[in-house]
């Protein structure tokens, strides 16, 4: 009989029956329960199958996880996978697979099983430099409810927004707006928020921007006639050295709105002294998503790749692609030793394969790419014989 049993235990732990045994709180015997306890508690810890995402005995990643961290989040969460494929703009932790950034994977006192932070917001964790800089900041924004604004994981706009900055705006200060702009002598419409006003905070009770053109500050009618939007030609009468830069052969400026100076630039505040409407890369990056997303996700970037000005003109070039100088000036500018020792580039080299002059972008995608230092093809031969093939 003794031999039966011991038969029908081991048949039942070969082929897994043990499961329910092993689920009924053999883990609690080391582990406390005191981290599943909180609020919101994720459902296989509710039901105590710890063996979903990890494994008893051994395994190759830490904390004897089942499988790999994001394999096994997108095993219950699918839905998620899905839309990160057809994402347009994505979070980077969520693109990285890293769910434990922001998420707690038993328990948390946060819906969503949202991660808890000594800052106030999992978000200030990464985004540490906005969490204290303004003396007024913005209701959602000084709660931690960043996501009234910003969806977490993907969304169809830059900076993750979930609608369109004026009617996120407009959804709640509708009422408020025809009160506060009463001093202007011109109606002010329900858009263009944030050319005046900072979403996160600023050291104005209003959230008005820190840096203020001088005819905002001063007369508004100096650029508005009966409310009118002003156009390009008036911003050039201040600003006429602009006006030569967009001259160039290759010049930036484009009619959209009506206006193709305030695609970029704020006209009444800014938190840049050259009144950017945002960050450089997030204002280039709303016309060049094409070149954001071929390097965003890259391994080996250029360390300056979102400061865009340092190797571009930003409003007008007689060089290709708006570069402050030719291809290899631009480079040796901060990289002085290339070409002087190394490949041969410049007037009089040429590339065989198309007869153009060899520059340093010849061999190199300044951005960035899956290769150390930003090469275009593996260094050790696959570029090299590109052009070198009977050596």
């Amino acid at each position: 009989m003794k031999i039966i049993k011991f038969a029908v235990l081991a048949a039942c732990l070969l082929f897994g029956y043990h499961t329910e045994v092993f689920a009924a709180g053999s883990c609690f015997q080391c582990h406390s329960r005191q981290g599943f306890t909180k609020k919101f508690v994720h459902e296989p810890a509710t039901r105590e199958q710890c063996r979903e995402c990890h494994n008893p005995h051994v395994s190759k990643h830490k904390g004897l996880l089942a499988d790999e961290k994001t394999a096994l989040c997108y095993g219950c969460h699918q839905e998620l996978k899905e839309t990160l494929k057809a994402a347009k703009v994505t979070h980077n932790p969520f693109a990285g697979g890293e769910c434990l950034v922001c998420h707690d994977p038993h328990s948390s006192t946060k819906k969503g099983l949202i991660r808890e932070s000594e800052t106030g917001s999992v978000c200030f964790d990464c985004h540490e430099e906005l969490a204290t800089q303004f003396k007024y900041r913005h209701q959602p924004f000084a709660s931690g409810n960043c996501q009234v604004c910003h969806d977490p994981h993907v969304a169809e706009r830059i900076q993750l927004l979930v609608d369109d900055p004026d009617r996120l705006c407009v959804s709640c200060h509708r009422a408020d707006i025809e009160a506060a702009h009463k001093k202007f002598s011109y109606k002010v419409k329900e858009e263009g928020c944030l050319t005046c006003h900072n979403p996160h905070g600023s050291d104005s009770a209003s959230l008005v921007r820190k840096v203020l053109h001088a005819p905002y500050q001063d007369d508004c009618g100096t650029c508005h006639n009966n409310g009118r939007i002003a156009g390009v030609e008036k911003c050039l009468e201040c600003h006429d050295q602009i006006g030569e830069k967009l001259s160039s052969i290759h010049g930036h400026l484009t009619s959209k709105g009506g206006n193709g100076c305030i695609n970029c630039h704020s006209p009444h505040a800014s938190d840049f002294d050259n009144m950017l409407r945002n960050r450089q890369s997030q204002v280039c990056r709303k016309c060049h998503s094409d070149t954001w997303d071929v390097y965003i996700d890259k391994p080996y970037k250029h360390p300056d790749a979102e400061v865009c000005s340092n190797c571009h003109a930003p409003h007008g070039s007689n060089y290709p692609v708006m570069l402050k100088d030719d291809g290899n000036a631009t480079c040796s500018s901060c990289h002085e030793t290339q070409g002087t020792f190394t490949h041969p580039v410049g007037a009089g080299v040429v590339d065989k394969r198309n007869g153009q002059i060899m520059t340093c972008v010849t061999c190199h995608y300044p951005h960035g790419t899956i290769f150390e230092a930003n090469l275009k093809l593996s260094g050790s031969m696959e570029l090299c014989v590109e052009c070198h093939k009977n050596y």
